[in-house]
């Protein structure tokens, strides 16, 4: 293999890294409400082909295989950026603080909670945000849809 080509394989690794980083953060900012697999998947099958070609050299079709490295890289960024939820959960918080008004200490003891909603008009997003606030011994469930906002209480 040419060296042109090995430092092309190297810096598309390098890219598909940076773009599973990015997953990695998708995933902690939003895992829950949001399935964020092909932000990971989608880079690894690109570092896996980067790899291939590394070793065996140039591609039969090397056409075929830049477009396809071009589509495995642009593809997650611009669903994510389609398709992220609006809301985060210490967005969904204040929304149900600023909804309530109520000033309660959140009550999720185990951790974040989710609810699976239907209705929501976004392929990637199925679940919505569960807020316990107890106030003066009661404890109050709100849920919140990640893509709107829209705060329910739960009976």
């Amino acid at each position: 293999m040419n060296r042109s080509m090995k430092g092309a394989a190297v810096f598309l690794a390098m890219l598909f890294a940076a773009e599973l980083l990015a997953g990695i953060v998708g995933l902690l900012r939003y895992d829950g409400v949001m399935s964020v697999g092909y932000m990971l998947a989608l880079p690894l099958l690109g570092l896996v082909q980067c790899g291939t070609m590394l070793r065996r050299g140039k591609p039969r079709r090397l056409k075929l295989f830049l477009a396809l490295q071009a589509l495995l890289l642009v593809l997650p960024p611009a669903l994510y950026v389609s398709f992220k939820p609006v809301v985060s959960y210490e967005d969904a918080v204040r929304l149900v603080r600023d909804h309530t008004h109520e000033a309660g200490e959140i009550a999720d003891e185990n951790g974040k909670r989710y609810m699976r909603m239907t209705g929501i008009a976004n392929p990637f997003i199925e679940k919505g945000y569960v807020i316990s606030i107890s106030d003066q011994g009661r404890i109050r469930e709100y849920i919140v849809n990640p893509v709107t906002g829209k705060v329910a209480e739960l009976e």
